[in-house]
């Protein structure tokens, strides 16, 4: 009779110990989730969406003519837009490159990168 007591002890301990430590395991991963969405993106996710943003920029703003089209004007779309798709001003004149004229785009190459931003 002691031994039945004893044993049946035992298996309360252990059952105990196993609830506790399902409990510790839930409550790290509920930490974990509001951990992950309390964080600003990772640096990889981030990449990712601001080269989908630019490749959506190209699609959203036409390339520039510069016989027909305010350049000022056009630099202000380009921002808007861009600033719409959440690009970094560092991405900015990469982004706006491809969208120009080639001789226009030549120009810009040719002037020293400090100018730039």
């Amino acid at each position: 009779m002691l031994e039945a007591i004893i044993v049946r002890r035992q298996e309360k301990e252990v059952l105990e110990r196993q609830r506790e430590k399902e409990e510790r395991d839930g409550q790290f991963e509920l930490e974990k989730i509001k951990l992950q969405t309390s964080f600003p993106e990772t640096s990889e996710s981030s990449e990712r969406n601001t080269k989908y943003n630019c490749v959506e920029l190209q699609n959203v703003l036409q390339r520039f003519d510069s016989r027909n089209d305010d350049i000022s004007l056009y630099l202000v779309v380009f921002e808007r837009q861009a600033n719409r798709l959440k690009i970094n001003k560092a991405d900015w004149v990469t982004q706006l490159m491809p969208l120009l004229p080639s001789d226009v785009a030549q120009i810009i190459a040719r002037e020293p990168e400090k100018e730039l931003c």
